[in-house]
């Protein structure tokens, strides 16, 4: 399929479960349709993969992931799971199932770039493959898929030793799954989708507006499919409950004490109910370049403003699935009506197929986040949409197929693939050659290369005025974990050591390096070397 298939073709019967199953079977696999998906597939998979796994030592290392890499470390120590992981905004914990699947990649080495590797492979694969299944399942334009998936906030999530980054393959897997089982009524579409939906709430809670819609949804309308394989499901909410059972008293003892709290206080950022209630809204730049490239130059511009074409997709699509599914009302129990020429969007979402069903679950989804995001103030941090990244790049697909022609698709697909392209590739080139800005972090190479140098002091503090160490000196403690000194290696005391950025004069002024120096600088900051940090 391509983005030239027409609306009336997206609205055939053969959407619908029934007439899928009586849909004769294709003997030859070469047919057109198979090979019209070869080129966006192969084309998926390596704007996923490729930039994800270029240069893994550039990758930032900041903020939560060195922690989050210290609490799999002490928990591999202890010879048990992780229980729990970081609190954010609120005093509720993290889900321990991410930093778990961390654990198990530290089983095979503790070098930070191959866990980046082994990172991207598992958070840009899957999202690749459930946005290829979505919209075959649902008949969208694949090509969409390719043009998100060069996103620079993509590539540079799947990077991030950050483990809420998994909500975002899970949820678009879990969305992919039940559309699928929409299709077929298949058990192990059922079964996947279940388990999709339920994992991501034991890594952040950011998930529970996707959750709560595809569950609430399943056991409004499925309740016998449910029944039918109940004892797989039981299955399911065994294992993860049983590897999350200490974190499920946690997080509900947090509720009954901190929820009425932090209902009445909101969350940290202070964030006005007039302004909150609306963030949702703002999820089309996860997956936009509006925050990315800061190069002067027109074309550079021009790209930038243009990936943020996803921003408005979303908003007309939200407005076109409610449209159809609150004003437009079919009756799900016959078959598609027939198109009149007066009907501008005839074929968009008729009645009683997935596509209709899964735009009313992702509308719920919205609703859900749009009262969360009101009640707890959240601001519009773009790592509060990992949960609900499915639903709002399903948002704007739809709003992409609902184009009456099929060079207009074209047109829009290609001109935001190419710009989304054009800001990851600048964005990587960029930091590949000047490193992270001096207001975020160094490189990951960068910061190996001053914990190994440090490998031959026993200073157990230095000076910096490095801002990601000034704000978070445990940073370098935690890597330094991960690159302990030889034991046969000579140590002395040197008692004057900096770390700082390289003179500009080299051309490299947003490197860092560790020196000896006298005097220290006047604004360096004095920090432990060591973590945890010594007395």
């Amino acid at each position: 399929m391509n983005p030239a298939t027409s609306l009336n073709e997206l609205a055939q019967p053969a959407d619908t479960p029934d007439a899928s199953l009586a849909r004769p079977a294709t003997t030859c696999s070469s047919s057109p349709r198979n090979l019209s998906w070869t080129a966006p597939v192969i084309a998926a998979l390596l704007v996923a993969v490729v930039p994800a796994l270029l240069w893994p030592g550039d990758a930032p290392w900041v903020w939560d992931e060195p922690l989050e890499v210290a609490i799999a470390l002490a928990a591999n120590q202890q010879h048990q799971l992780a229980t729990h992981g970081l609190s954010g905004g609120f005093p509720f914990p993290y889900g321990p199932l991410g930093i778990q699947a961390l654990q198990l990649c530290l089983l095979f080495t503790h070098d930070p770039r191959v866990l980046v590797v082994y990172h991207a492979l598992l958070c840009a694969v899957p999202t690749a493959l459930a946005l290829l299944w979505l919209a075959r399942t649902l008949r969208l334009p694949p090509w969409f898929a390719v043009a998100v998936l060069a996103s620079p906030y993509l590539w540079f999530e799947a990077r991030r030793l950050w483990q809420p980054s998994f909500c975002i393959p899970l949820g678009v897997m879990a969305i992919a799954a039940y559309a699928s089982f929409l299709k077929t009524r298949a058990r192990r579409s059922l079964l996947l989708a279940i388990t999709c939906a339920i994992a991501p709430l034991f890594i952040h809670l950011q998930s529970l507006p996707l959750s709560l819609a595809i569950l609430g949804h399943l056991l409004l309308r499925h309740r016998a499919d449910l029944w039918r394989h109940r004892w797989m499901i039981l299955g399911i909410l065994v294992v993860l409950g049983t590897l999350n059972c200490r974190y499920l008293f946690t997080v509900n003892w947090c509720f009954i004490h901190y929820l009425p709290q932090y209902l009445r206080i909101g969350h940290n950022s202070n964030t006005p109910f007039a302004n909150a209630w609306w963030t949702p809204f703002l999820a089309g730049n996860l997956f936009s370049g509006q925050d990315w490239m800061t190069s002067p130059h027109l074309l550079a511009r021009a790209a930038r403003y243009l990936s943020s074409i996803p921003i408005p997709l979303v908003w007309i699509g939200i407005a076109l699935a409610a449209w159809h599914l609150l004003l437009r009302r079919g009756n799900p129990s016959r078959s598609a009506p027939r198109p009149r020429a007066t009907d501008p969007h005839p074929s968009l979402l008729p009645a009683g197929t997935p596509r209709r069903t899964i735009l009313a679950v992702a509308l719920a989804g919205l609703a859900i986040q749009i009262l969360l995001c009101a009640v707890l103030r959240l601001s519009s941090t773009h790592h509060y949409y990992f949960g609900t990244f499915g639903f709002h790049v399903l948002f704007a697909w739809i709003a992409v197929a609902a184009l009456p022609r099929p060079l207009w698709r074209g047109l829009v697909i290609a001109v935001y693939a190419l710009s989304a392209a054009a800001v990851s590739v600048y964005s990587i080139d960029q930091v590949h050659r000047h490193s992270w800005p001096r207001w975020f972090c160094p490189t990951l190479n960068e910061q190996i290369a001053v914990a190994t140098a440090l490998n031959a002091y026993t200073d157990r503090f230095a000076h910096t005025e490095v801002p990601a160490y000034c704000d978070r000196p445990e940073v370098l403690g935690i890597l330094r974990l991960l690159y302990p000194p030889h034991p046969a290696q000579s140590q002395r005391h040197s008692g004057r050591l900096v770390i700082r950025f390289r003179p500009a004069h080299e051309g490299t002024s947003d490197r860092i390096e560790l020196v000896e120096t006298d005097p220290i600088p006047l604004h360096a900051r004095r920090i432990p070397l060591n973590y945890p940090p010594p007395p």
